[in-house]
């Protein structure tokens, strides 16, 4: 009879509430390994978020005279593979930022209008030195 009561005044019983309990316990250990990985991956180099490693990638590759070329035609090479693998790494990064606070900090970098030059995207399609 009390079951059916709490049933009907739109409770929980004790043991639905442990099962909750159980499964929300459960579900925040998952979900504190993802905060911990998320951070690992969202943070470069000491305070540094994720774009600076793509940033630093392109600088790189031009110095070494081996520009990364904006336009894949044909199959991508393995630089520009790289590239954009970093790339999606920061997209979701930024996607992320946008709906959960984590430890990236709020630079304004992480801002449309500026993620392109945090990116170091002035050292695609050069060559030598000198713009397409």
């Amino acid at each position: 009879m009390r079951k059916l009561l709490i049933k009907l005044l739109g409770g929980h019983t004790s043991q639905e509430l442990a099962f909750l309990k159980t499964e929300f316990e459960k579900t925040k250990l998952e979900c504190d390994e993802y905060i911990i990985f998320v951070n690992s991956v969202c943070n470069y180099v000491g305070s540094y978020p994720v774009w600076k490693a793509q940033q630093e990638y392109r600088e790189l590759m031009y110095e070494l005279g081996n520009p990364i070329l904006s336009e894949i035609k044909g199959f991508p090479t393995h630089s520009q593979n790289v590239d954009i693998y970093l790339g999606k790494v920061v997209d979701s990064c930024v996607d992320l930022f946008k709906k959960v606070d984590f430890e990236c900090g709020s630079s304004h970098w992480w801002e449309k209008e500026f993620l392109s030059t945090a990116r170091g995207d002035n050292y695609l399609d050069k060559i030598t030195g000198v713009e397409k």
